[in-house]
């Protein structure tokens, strides 16, 4: 709440240690600005709870997902697709588009499985916050608005 309070955008979203350990540990996530806005809309409507734990998306992963599915079977999309596999490769490839290097790209993602992520790789959210800001221009969250290029985005 720190980072949206202050307007600090990308907007860091911090969990517990926990969350950072395991087979299936959370990367270093951040909110864009246009995400930011619609959060504090949400806060002040009331729809998401300040409170420590409250959930971002006041959902569980199961009706998110289901809607997903819901949504693909009614436009008619091909049952191959995986909407909620879909985003994640999508900003996988934006970070592509965006040449991040490849260790700090595992760290956003949340894959330290390997030896040099896991401990040789810094994990400053200072450091990541740039590298969102660097991937931003390559992400598209509609179809009407143009992939931001011609920026450095080399790191």
């Amino acid at each position: 709440m720190e980072d949206l309070e202050s307007g600090t955008v990308p907007v860091a979203v911090r969990l517990e240690p926990r969350f950072y350990a395991g087979k299936k540990a959370a990367g270093y996530a951040f909110i864009g600005q246009g995400s930011a806005r619609l959060l504090k809309e949400a806060l002040n409507e009331r729809l998401v709870a300040e409170e420590p734990g409250a959930r971002l998306i006041p959902k569980s992963y199961y009706s998110i997902r289901t809607a997903l599915y819901q949504a693909k079977t009614m436009i008619g999309l091909d049952p191959q697709i995986q909407p909620c596999h879909g985003f994640r490769k999508y900003f996988e490839n934006c970070l592509d588009d965006a040449n991040i290097d490849h260790e700090k790209k595992m760290i956003i993602e949340g894959h330290f499985a390997g030896t040099r992520a896991k401990h040789y790789t810094g994990r400053d959210i200072e450091q990541l916050r740039d590298i969102y800001r660097r991937a931003y221009p390559f992400i598209r969250l509609s179809l009407e608005e143009p992939v931001q290029l011609g920026q450095e985005n080399e790191i």
